[in-house]
């Protein structure tokens, strides 16, 4: 049995969950009297094969077989329901597991706040961390990057923040999940100088840079109009070869369009086009915006044009900046003609349309389109 009990163990670590379970059925067949061993490798391979139910089955046995119940099954039966968002039935398990005595550590509590942090209760999975920290269990990895995404979630980026502070300070080892957790945070608060000095500290650990980890430091600083530090992050993303997809570009496009930077941001569309990274709604919008800043009215039409053309969906968003573009330079025809499209197209118009159709006609003396346009907007 115990040459049995190991050989289940072997296959359950290496992922062969199902010779595991295999090997298990013919000892149980065979009527041997497995040991606590065997059942916590088989409860075990029921975890990694994300067999909840068969894990609680066997969980049940030891239990009516009056077996003693070590941490190993109740971690792996724990571990198997928080894997499938079972957060009542590991929550079942960890209270149980109170009262058969067993001492939880950090893979049990990790496995409960998990579950919660899976159906989105982030008070209860704070309120478990606060008790992990009280009964003297030490956070790992695993606890940290699961309680910093829950802060991350909620919108708290500064307790996200000061765990991940705890974190460094206890010399528990971050790893990518961590950090984009944390960066997360700080893009969910506009706090770029945050998120570049995490990219940065990551940088000099020489932890691998991912295209997801500098597409939410790029769109942090996006965000919050500091367009230089975007484009500093998007020529990391260059230099570092790394795949860059049209966030990415987006992004860099939006932050040069918000600060005047008309030139840059349709530079960037030609290196799009260079990278064969496809152009969606929201690149267009921000080209066509960069073209009315510019005054570059023909430059707008022919990426609207462009978006028809491809069937790329238009929005209020688009005809508002291409009719603005028209507005700048005075061509009141090509607004009224995109404003009728944009009635054809069932997009619904608003303040910033009626405006700038208004506008465009009232600089040229044509005040009877303008009152036209605005009843029929009415």
């Amino acid at each position: 049995v115990v040459a049995c009990s190991a050989a289940i163990s072997a296959c359950a670590q290496v992922g062969e969950w199902e010779n595991a379970l295999h090997l298990f059925a013919l000892l149980w067949q065979a009527k041997l009297e497995l040991d606590t061993i065997a059942f916590s490798a088989a409860i075990s391979a029921c975890e990694k094969g994300f067999e909840w139910e068969k894990a609680l089955q066997l969980f049940s046995v030891m239990v009516n077989e009056k077996h003693v119940m070590d941490i190993i099954a109740f971690n792996a039966a724990t571990s198997a329901c928080e894997k499938v968002g079972e957060w009542e039935k590991a929550l079942q398990l960890f209270t149980w597991m109170a009262r058969c005595i067993v001492k939880s550590d950090a893979i049990t509590f990790n496995a409960v706040i998990g579950s919660f942090e899976k159906v989105g209760d982030w008070e209860n999975a704070l309120r478990l961390f606060s008790d992990m920290v009280q009964n003297a269990v030490k956070p790992n990895t695993i606890t940290f990057s699961v309680m910093i995404g829950v802060c991350q979630k909620r919108g708290n980026w500064m307790k996200a923040l000061q765990l991940f502070s705890e974190m460094t300070e206890s010399t528990v080892k971050s790893n990518s999940i961590t950090f984009v957790a944390a960066i997360g945070a700080c893009e969910n608060a506009s706090a770029w100088e945050d998120a570049l000095q995490l990219v940065n500290t990551m940088a000099r650990s020489k932890m691998e840079l991912d295209t997801i980890i500098l597409n939410t430091a790029l769109s942090t600083c996006e965000n919050v109009g500091k367009w230089k530090e975007a484009l500093h992050v998007f020529r990391q993303m260059t230099q570092g070869k790394l795949k860059m997809d049209v966030v990415s570009f987006n992004a860099a496009i939006s932050a040069s369009e918000k600060a005047l930077e008309w030139e840059i941001a349709l530079r960037l569309l030609c290196v799009m086009v260079q990278y064969t990274v496809e152009s969606d709604t929201t690149t267009f919008n921000s080209a066509i915006s960069a073209c009315e800043k510019g005054c570059e009215w023909e430059r707008a039409l022919r990426f609207f044009n462009a978006m028809t053309q491809g069937s790329v969906e238009l929005d209020t968003i688009t005809f508002n900046a291409t009719i603005s573009a028209c507005e700048n330079v005075s061509r009141w025809e090509a607004a009224l003609q995109l404003l009728s499209a944009m009635t054809a197209s069932s997009v619904q118009s608003d303040t910033i349309t009626c405006n700038a159709i208004i506008s465009s006609c009232e600089n040229v003396g044509k005040w009877e389109e303008a009152l036209k346009t605005l009843d029929l907007m009415a």
